[in-house]
């Protein structure tokens, strides 16, 4: 529960937002988009540790405990993930991997990039032999002892279209990626479209468990399982494997994963419906499973199923009767045990592509309150929860509740930075697929968070490397796309409650930042629910709890008292910008989201 102290602490340390961009109330909390805080890129030619292109917008995740923040600057860790490797013109044995970078965001800075992002480290993830996965369309199966059967790829030559001695590596398609804990000490869990399946690492990048779903994620061609997506080999590429009659749609799999704070639970979600469900056609596949796992147990547990209804728009380059059409979902972000963010949009549209215009880039949020648990009631090879022909959603089925919330086409927050959605195909117009969702906490306030998001550039470059920097390609497009990404500022109010009452503190205050101060030496503020005070001196901050309690500060400290008058105190600056703070950011232990 939030102390009546700390909700007068959270309304005085709040920003106040005049004129938010959008907000919507759920349940009775207001969920406030405050506006685009932020853009940063990394160019498109640049490699990583081995020698690659870099692709960093599948999917982002932050080490929680490596925050900081000076003079209202803030720094931290990002684990990024790519994609299977260059693939526009045949998929290739890349092999896949996850980037450690050092990000650094100065949202006090505006009409230009403020976020920028340095290569660390790159980790190659690796099968349970330690071989390493690929990238290539998968054309067979492997046999592991405990675990389920892995989509393989059986290649020949060196997988590039060049000599070698050919061979069979598990092939992954990585789309999405949860560190366990928010530390990648303790692992990180992938899921892929390929199976779809989803994977467990440990810190070095080596497969240790795999999850798959149920039959009717499967895909199957002609009665047999296939988990092909229908991608040829660059060095065989006239291969047509055709569609999948059922199961998860051609490179329309495990999009979307998040996992609870408490660690509990892994949740995925497909990209689009399955084939038995309407997948094949964009005005028929709206209708996608998300499935939620205990992974507490040895062996995990499917425990719910549901069904996520995709938003939809108009196409004016289509007909009506392929009008309206499906926004697929990229990626999704756990906010409480019924509430998650969901990235959806159009395909086609921004850099390099057919038309620079996007209609529907969204991070809108989703609530399975109310919807139908339809666990173990059409999970069968090919049981429909939909009319294929139609798109129809089976009557008995009550889907997740859909809520707009960030529309990431706003042109008037875009030129906020200088980037637009529409018109001239440049370098500062948005790519096309945004893929990748993280909140980081806004300094001195318990329900504001900054929305890290990532876009997937697809590796396309002009002047790009593979197989560990011996393989040179231009993309036959002729573009150089960066790597792009955007911060929004949201509220999520539902958080509030679970935050420690921590502040972030700037070099030279505990309680200010450049754009707001509480208290200074000479100034001090008092709030009670019966009679509670509030002191400063020396920068400080003192809570006091709704019964009777003060709690007062010097040099820099932060002392907090409970209702039953127990009080926690430090000193000798016990809240300062150059640590982590780990009372405040260290989220799944202390805060829980």
């Amino acid at each position: 529960m939030i102390k009546p102290i700390l909700l007068v602490a959270s309304a005085l340390l709040s920003n106040v937002v005049a004129d938010p961009v959008n907000s919507v109330t759920i349940d009775g909390n207001e969920f406030v988009y405050e506006g685009l805080a932020g853009a940063g890129i990394l160019s498109g030619s640049a490699v990583d540790n081995y020698g690659d292109t870099i692709s960093f917008g599948s999917s982002v995740k932050v080490e929680k405990n490596s925050i900081t923040v000076k003079d209202g600057k803030y720094s931290f860790i990002s684990y990024n993930l790519p994609d299977r490797g260059w693939n526009t013109e045949g998929s290739v044995n890349f092999a896949p991997r996850i980037y450690k970078f050092a990000v650094e965001f100065d949202p006090s800075v505006t009409g230009t990039t403020n976020l920028k992002f340095d290569l660390l480290d790159t980790i190659l993830l690796k099968d349970p032999n330690g071989v390493d996965m690929t990238g290539l369309d998968c054309n067979t199966t492997m046999t592991v002892e405990g675990f389920p059967t892995l989509p393989a790829s059986q290649y020949t030559g060196d997988g590039f279209g060049r000599a070698g001695d050919g061979g069979t590596r598990v092939c992954l398609d990585p789309e999405s990626i949860n560190l366990i804990d928010d530390n990648i000490e303790n692992g990180f869990w992938i899921t892929d479209e390929y199976g779809p399946l989803m994977y467990k690492f440990d810190p070095t990048g080596l497969l240790l468990e795999a999850i798959a779903p149920p039959e009717a994620f499967l895909p199957l061609r002609k009665g047999v399982r296939s988990f092909a997506s229908n991608n040829p080999p660059i060095y065989n590429p006239d291969l047509d494997v055709g569609d999948n009659d059922s199961g998860r749609t051609d490179n329309q799999g495990f999009e979307g994963s998040a996992l609870s704070t408490d660690g509990k639970y892994l949740y995925s979600l497909l990209q689009s419906a399955t084939v038995q469900d309407g997948g094949l056609e964009k005005y028929t596949n709206r209708n996608v499973r998300f499935l939620q796992y205990d992974i507490t147990k040895s062996t995990p547990e499917l425990v719910a199923e549901y069904v996520l209804q995709l938003p939809t728009y108009n196409d004016p380059s289509k007909k009506a009767s392929k009008n309206p059409r499906s926004a697929a979902q990229s990626e999704m972000l756990y906010l409480s045990e019924d509430l998650f963010l969901v990235l959806a949009r159009d395909n086609n549209r921004g850099r390099a592509q057919e038309s620079t215009e996007s209609i529907y880039r969204h991070a809108d949020i989703y609530s399975i309150k109310g919807a139908t648990n339809i666990l173990g009631l059409y999970d069968g090879p090919t049981d429909a929860i939909a009319n294929p022909n139609t798109g129809a959603l089976n009557p008995d089925i009550i889907p997740a509740t859909h809520y707009d919330f960030i529309d990431f086409n706003n042109n008037t927050e875009l030129a906020k930075f200088g980037l637009h959605n529409g018109g001239d195909d440049d370098s500062t117009l948005l790519n096309e697929k945004w893929e990748g969702l993280e909140l980081i906490p806004v300094e001195c306030t318990t329900d504001e968070f900054y929305l890290l998001t990532v876009s997937d550039d697809d590796f396309i470059t002009q002047n790009g490397f593979m197989d560990f920097g011996t393989f040179p390609y231009a993309d036959g497009s002729g573009a150089n796309l960066d790597n792009q990404a955007l911060v929004f500022k949201v509220k999520i109010p539902i958080l509030a409650s679970e935050l420690a009452s921590s502040c972030i503190s700037s070099s030279s205050s505990s309680l200010s930042s450049s754009s707001s101060s509480l208290s200074s030496s000479s100034s001090s503020a008092s709030a009670s629910a019966s009679a509670s005070a509030s002191a400063s001196a020396s920068a400080s901050l003192s809570s006091a709890s709704a019964s009777s309690s003060a709690v007062e500060s010097s040099s820099a400290s932060l002392s907090s008292a409970s209702a039953s008058s127990s009080a926690v105190e430090s000193s000798s600056s016990a809240v300062e910008s150059s640590s982590a703070v780990e009372s405040y950011l260290h989220l799944h232990h202390c805060c829980q989201w």
